[in-house]
């Protein structure tokens, strides 16, 4: 309740601020500028102004926060979108180690600052986020949703229940890609949201693994336009729905092609729902007739729901088995996760792009949990560190890092033989950077030793020791 408190009583104060003459800024229309200076704040933003930006209109704003070293990916990633459908973009630089609470406040008084220093259309403004930052955007506009117009959650979202729902003049849009653990919460979160008459949509992708492409961000921005028009919040353009909705119509077109039946049902769904009398509606049921009748649909949903239901069934399982291992340090079950994670690898090369990102998604999740674990347990013994890195190499062999603190840890520990054994895997596994296997923490005397270098020299045919310890 206090955040609660803080946010609300900021966000009054943050609209009536005295801040600077617009005049003071020159800025780039049609380019992301990065490294600006808010006022009374330490904090910097990006930002990005459409080619045709001008100050005698209000813009609709596409507001959020960024926490990571590439604190513009956001901005650059709906950039183009941004300059065809005419918003604004401003996105806050944080810092990771700031609290939620910290980072909140922070996050109103942005909002106030740009809203005052821009012409900002404020019955259109949406928060986005990505990965953890899009827990606190999708958090905001449901705590004030007089102040925000909706979202755009990218791969992350706030998990909406009894304490955090949202009102149904909200639009909530999110964006997931189909191997990220998040990806059935969100197809969830769509069915709940949708059960409760709230708008919302979700775009899966399967290009890049963090950003969506520009198709994807397109087809948000529109839709949120389309939203806009049909509440009287922009002019409505019946030119503009059309060209939209011949789009959307070709979007289902093309997923039939590419035998994505599930998803192509969905997009008919959202276009029924979004597009009120201007879609075909003889000819739309005509295709969405065919879809539903049609073998192809009914084999691909079966495996899409039960790889769902398999993956929720694992989850639950494997962290509670997990977190017990973890505490008692459980070698001995090492070989059952093994032969449980050789199962998961066998789904990755099934055909089924269902049931091969179903075992993805939960390889990563177990893998975030016990790192999670580690962040929770730092003070935890050698041998827990250990333990909990060999796992992580099981899940991930590709893991180097956590092949090296092994090898670290083992080798503080006194167990040369594990250490030598792992450093052997991290060379079958790919690794290649010489310098660096003399850099391990932990490893100053096990890395003079003769069958240390060997090893090296074997793989590399040099060695950084000629001499070694006896």
């Amino acid at each position: 309740m206090r955040l609660i408190k803080i946010l609300f009583t900021l966000l009054m104060l943050s609209n009536t601020k005295g801040l600077l003459a617009q005049d003071t800024l020159t800025l780039k229309k049609g380019i992301v500028v990065n490294s600006l200076s808010q006022a009374s704040s330490d904090n910097t933003y990006s930002l990005y102004l459409p080619e045709n930006f001008t100050v005698d209109k209000k813009w609709p704003l596409l507001i959020g926060i960024e926490s990571t070293p590439n604190s513009a990916a956001l901005a650059h990633v709906f950039k183009e979108a941004a300059n065809e459908y005419g918003y604004v973009i401003a996105i806050l630089n944080t810092d990771q180690k700031d609290s939620l609470e910290s980072t909140a406040v922070e996050f109103v008084n942005f909002l106030g600052y740009i809203v005052a220093y821009f012409s900002i259309q404020q019955d259109r403004v949406y928060t986005i986020g990505e990965g953890l930052d899009a827990e606190l955007s999708s958090l905001v506009p449901v705590l004030y949703p007089d102040n925000f117009a909706g979202t755009i959650a990218v791969n992350n979202s706030i998990v909406y229940d009894e304490t955090y729902k949202p009102k149904k003049n909200f639009y909530y849009y999110g964006i997931v890609h189909p191997q990220r653990k998040e990806f059935s919460y969100f197809i969830r979160l769509n069915e709940l949201l949708t059960q409760r008459a709230i708008p919302a949509e979700v775009a899966v992708y399967d290009s890049d693994f963090d950003f969506p492409p520009t198709q994807v961000t397109r087809q948000v921005l529109s839709r949120l336009t389309l939203q806009a028009m049909f509440k009287g919040r922009t002019k409505l353009d019946s030119i503009w729905i059309k060209k939209a909705l011949k789009e959307d119509l070709n979007r289902v077109n093309k997923m039939l092609r590419n035998k994505e039946y599930v998803y192509a049902q969905d997009q008919i769904v959202e276009i029924k729902q979004n597009y009120l009398d201007f879609y075909p509606k003889d000819s739309l049921a005509t295709i969405e007739k065919n879809i539903l009748n049609s073998k192809d649909y009914k084999e691909e949903l079966s495996s899409f729901t039960q790889a769902l239901y398999e993956e929720e069934l694992l989850t639950v399982n494997y962290l509670n088995y997990i977190k017990k291992d973890l505490t008692a340090i459980n070698y001995q079950n090492l070989d059952w996760w093994r032969a449980e994670i050789a199962k998961l690898d066998t789904f990755i090369q099934e055909e089924d792009k269902h049931w091969r990102n179903m075992a993805i998604r939960i390889k990563l999740f177990l893998k975030d949990a016990v790192e999670a674990y580690n962040e929770e347990n730092l003070e935890q013994n050698i041998e827990a560190k250990i333990f909990s890195n060999m796992f992580i190499t099981l899940l991930d062999p590709k893991d180097f890092d956590s092949h090296k603190k092994v090898i670290g840890f083992c080798a503080m520990d006194g167990d040369y033989e594990t250490a030598l054994g792992f450093l052997q895997k991290l060379l079958a596994n790919g690794y290649d950077d010489f310098e660096s296997l003399y850099e391990i923490e932990g490893t100053t005397a096990l890395k003079m030793t003769k069958e240390y270098n060997q090893i090296i020299k074997k793989h590399f045919g040099i060695t950084r020791y000629s001499l070694y310890k006896q």
